[in-house]
């Protein structure tokens, strides 16, 4: 098998923790002057990387291998430099049925830890399928991770614990979650919040707020973010979905809330529509606004993304199609 490949913008020296933890992040500089005015600082536009000739990757893809596929990314950053990032992982048309994790320490290196699955399916609801990590880190090396597993019509998500930071992960025989796929986590005040999509329902979800140890989650019923067929040219006119959530705290001590998700903005006659990303902002996680009008973020095709920021400066990483199978690619802001 082919190694998989790093590289990440040198405008981005030293990568800041994100992933599900998504704290102590420079999204916005200031306070905004009401909820219909949120700063944008971070937020995109994204470009994909470009080719360089200079450097061994092959820009824009940063994991990716000729017979294998990589999903989802769920990046936190690495001590020293760099990221350390968790996916789904699967040999030819599987999509997500293992988690691998990798190492990046340079933007031109190849992975100092080269990929490796870390979980598998073991837990009789997850059917032989598990994908679509989501990484908080809650510090002293516990790490947990939300997953998406169980039958594709009818999903579940997942919780592992790592007390050991990511060498060895425990979970539990039963969901946290049911009738719930794609999942995020944000942390606010070592409080816990998953943002979901749901079988046969319209929109992003969330859940309240609960405990760090918590193994149950209540769904709020109504979605926090739904498609917009009403708005002409929406790059999410039909459909939303694989949100990834960021909260912040202001100076000021005011939480903010990003919320990055895919939109689609028409059906196809078969298979996945082509999706772009987009942005919301919230300062309550109740309300949110979308910037750029019907414009995405980053444009199609892209799929799963994740967001690094370092001060006003971003790095998104998702998966995309690459050759016969799906890699994992970047992009940058500004």
């Amino acid at each position: 098998m082919r190694r998989a490949r790093a590289h990440l913008p040198s405008t981005v020296a030293a990568l800041v923790a994100l992933g599900g933890a998504g704290c102590g992040l420079g999204l916005w500089d200031e306070e905004p002057g009401g909820s219909a005015n949120l700063p944008t600082l971070g937020a995109g536009a994204y470009r994909r990387l470009g080719p360089d000739i200079d450097t061994p990757g092959d820009e824009p893809w940063v994991i990716d291998d000729r017979f294998e596929t990589f999903s989802d990314p769920a990046p936190l950053a690495r001590a020293g430099g760099g990221l350390r990032v968790w996916f789904g992982w699967a040999a030819q048309d599987q999509l997500g049925s293992t988690i691998g994790y990798a190492e990046l320490s340079s933007v031109h290196d190849l992975p100092v830890v080269a990929p490796r699955v870390v979980l598998t399916p073991s837990a009789a609801w997850e059917q032989g399928r598990i994908g679509a990590p989501a990484i908080a880190d809650l510090g002293d090396g516990h790490l947990v991770m939300f997953y998406e597993g169980g039958d594709v019509a009818t999903p579940a998500i997942g919780r592992a614990d790592s007390t050991d930071d990511g060498d060895t992960w425990s979970r539990g025989d039963a969901p946290v979650l049911t009738d719930a796929a794609q999942p995020t986590v944000a942390v606010l005040d070592g409080q816990l919040v998953l943002f979901v999509t749901r079988p046969g329902e319209v929109g992003i979800f969330r859940t309240e707020l609960a405990a760090a140890t918590a193994t149950a989650f209540t769904l709020r019923p109504e979605p926090v973010i739904v498609p917009r067929p009403e708005l002409a040219d929406a790059f999410d006119a039909v459909e939303v979905g694989s949100p990834f959530a960021l909260i912040t705290v202001s100076q000021a001590g005011r939480a903010h809330w990003g919320l990055w998700f895919t939109g689609a903005a028409e059906a196809p006659d078969a298979g996945a529509p082509p999706t772009a990303v987009g942005y919301a902002g919230s300062f309550d996680g109740d309300t949110w606004e979308r910037f750029g009008g019907p414009d995405p973020v980053l444009g199609s095709n892209a799929f799963g993304p994740a967001v690094v920021l370092d001060g006003a400066t971003g790095v998104m990483l998702f998966h995309d199609q690459h050759r016969l199978q799906l890699g994992i690619a970047a992009a940058v802001h500004p």
